[in-house]
């Protein structure tokens, strides 16, 4: 956070500020209030002060102040104004120190454990503290809680009350930051960071009892969001929100908890804030939860004989809500067993899946996406928002996930499919899955259109970037193989005679040939399904003219076959898992059936491959007659 006597000295000649006067001053006190209830909170956690910071320069430099005139253009008041921002700045530095050693949940003890609440004042004291100093998680947490107690009210030992809509604490909160940086205008922050904690909102409302709260992990999300929303927590709009989601939440756990079990719900709401806690994003949020229980069953058995198997049922339950959220700064690479650096596939690197971690945020920060894209040769720009967000400023799932997709093809083609070296079969298999996802999520997006026009006209750009994608890779794929990489090279196997096919049958030999046909048949599969997704979504192009989709139902049994297309005389099928159940002889009579498929051309070659895209028969009309 930026240091507000640093910016002051930027805007002194602005009349819509506050005097520096008033506002070194304002910050004195509140500096003040933070030295005392941080000692107040040494004290019950039987810690000494230790040394106290020399107080005596920055009272001089007040009383000085005050008896100085207001000329802003006065030296001698620049001086000491100078020197009392000086001492100001160390007097923060020492407390932060005295800070360190003070958990959030201690904070949140020490102010349930007091007859009377504190004023609202002592809080936004605390709240000006915290967001001064650097970001962290323990930073962010205690600046939670202090703003959360600010604007809110306990009005029964188990709930408590926003004393302003969330609005209005948006407009104060805006209005105290311009003070606290001595600033005319503040970021109030984005659309995107509020409607994450709406959605939190939205789905604890729908959880109706104790047992589907636990399960769903609400209470870990939220403090991963937080984490994940970095300094755009401090923003008025999102803090705001965050206050109403702290509050509503934490009345509807504690609501449930109480019906899940009375007598601990009793209990655990009339002494600790439990609710608070869940919520907390400091690391060491899970020790006051646990710190609680054991304080409780001290003051007197928690457990009894008739309720023992309940509560104790209900006590797990409430540690599994304790699991500490924590940010992932790198994302491991599971070990596969192999010391062969150069066949690691360039997706499972632990940056591209840094990258891929991004979209798991509800509002990530793009650079790194669009440096990825900067760094390819995609000529046509990508609007990251139309895959990110839907129309309510919430993620869009199936956005994201072709997203994912585009990604990954792009890092097949500027990794895989462009270093001159021959790929071996587990890169070829990586590639096919990822243009067989890319295939299936192209029909989910087709279908996902007609609900709206808006949504309609998102997800067709969303749909022609994925097309557009899954051709450049084909085209890559064309390109990389002609070059004779795409193969292995393989011994030709000498059958026995009893592997030996019947003459109608030609032998595929796969390692023989001059290009890849590996990919053949996915490769038409991509053009004639990206045909048809440009047509279904109402873009006018049609298939080629020697392109032709053939029905599976009308074809051998209906089952055996899981898509088949014709180009030219060539009809390119791939095999249902029952197809390795036949015997050679049921393989033979198919294969030579296959020639008879209907079509609008006559077809005197089969190509039959697997669901992986791997040849398994091949038969020509010339040899079959």
């Amino acid at each position: 956070m930026q240091n507000g006597f640093d910016s002051a000295a930027l805007s002194d000649n602005n009349p819509a500020l506050m005097s520096r006067r008033k506002f070194l001053g304002e910050k004195a006190l509140h500096l003040r209030i933070v030295e005392e209830f941080l000692t107040q909170i040494e004290l019950t956690l039987l810690k000494s002060p230790g040394e106290q910071f020399d107080f005596e320069p920055v009272k001089n430099s007040i009383n000085e102040l005050r008896s100085l005139s207001d000329d802003p253009n006065s030296d001698r008041r620049k001086r000491v104004e100078f020197q009392l921002g000086h001492e100001l700045h160390r007097w923060h530095e020492f407390l932060a120190d005295r800070d360190a050693k003070i958990e959030a949940y201690h904070i949140r003890r020490y102010c349930d454990g007091l007859r009377k609440p504190l004023d609202s004042d002592v809080f936004i004291a605390l709240a000006r503290f915290y967001r001064d100093m650097p970001l962290s998680r323990n930073s962010q947490s205690k600046f939670d809680l202090a703003l959360t107690r600010a604007f809110s009210t306990c009005v029964s030992d188990l709930f408590r009350s926003m004393t302003m809509g969330r609005g209005e604490i948006a407009a104060q909160l805006s209005e105290l930051y311009c003070s606290w940086d001595r600033v005319v205008t503040v970021d109030i922050g984005s659309p995107r960071d509020v409607a994450g904690f709406d959605k939190f909102l939205a789905e604890s409302d729908a959880l109706d009892d104790f047992e589907s709260l636990t399960n769903s992990r609400l209470f870990d999300r939220i403090r991963e969001f937080k984490a994940e929303l970095g300094e755009r927590f401090w923003h008025p709009r999102v803090a705001a929100a965050a206050v109403e989601c702290n509050i509503v939440v934490g009345n509807h756990l504690n609501g449930l908890m109480s019906r899940a079990s009375q007598n601990l719900g009793e209990r655990l709401g009339s002494e600790f804030d439990v609710a608070g806690a869940f919520q907390d994003t400091s690391t060491n949020s899970s020790t006051y939860i646990s710190e609680a229980l054991r304080q409780m069953d001290s003051q007197g058995p928690i457990l009894t004989a008739e309720s023992e198997s309940e509560d104790l049922s209900f006590i797990r339950s409430l540690f599994e809500l304790t699991n500490t959220a924590k940010l992932q700064d790198h994302v491991e690479v599971a070990d596969t067993g192999s010391s062969d650096v150069e066949e690691t596939l360039s997706v499972e690197t632990p940056e591209f899946r840094q990258l891929l971690s991004l979209l798991e945020q509800h509002n990530p920060n793009v650079k790194e996406i669009v440096a990825f894209f900067d760094a390819t040769d995609v000529s046509t720009p990508i609007d990251l928002d139309d895959f990110l967000f839907g129309e309510d400023q919430l993620p869009d799932e199936l956005g994201r996930e072709a997203l994912s997709v585009i990604l990954s093809l792009e890092s097949f083609r500027a990794h895989e499919l462009h270093d001159r070296k021959m790929l071996p079969p587990e890169i070829k298999q990586a590639v096919m899955r990822m243009l067989s996802r890319a295939e299936s999520l192209g029909s989910k997006v087709e279908g996902s259109l007609g609900t709206s026009d808006t949504t309609s006209g998102r997800r067709l750009k969303i749909a022609n970037k994925l097309l557009e994608t899954r051709l450049r890779t084909e085209r890559s794929i064309f390109k990389f193989t002609s070059r004779g990489l795409g193969l292995l090279p393989e011994p030709e196997p000498v059958p026995s005679q009893a592997e030996l096919h019947p003459e109608s049958f030609v032998q595929f030999k796969y390692g023989s040939m001059g290009a890849s046909r590996w990919i053949v048949g996915v490769v038409i599969a991509v053009a004639v399904l990206s045909g048809l997704l440009y047509t279904s979504v109402g873009v006018s192009a049609p298939l080629a003219e020697d392109v032709e989709v053939i029905d599976t139902r009308k074809v051998l049994n209906g089952r055996d076959i899981t898509s088949a297309h014709r180009k030219g005389d060539e009809l390119f099928a791939v095999a249902s898992e029952g197809w390795s159940k036949k015997s050679d002889a049921d393989k033979q009579e198919a294969l030579n059936k296959l020639l008879d498929t209907p079509a609008k051309a006559q077809i005197d070659k089969v190509l039959l491959l697997d669901s992986n895209g791997e040849p398994i028969g091949e038969v020509a009309r010339s040899v079959a007659e």
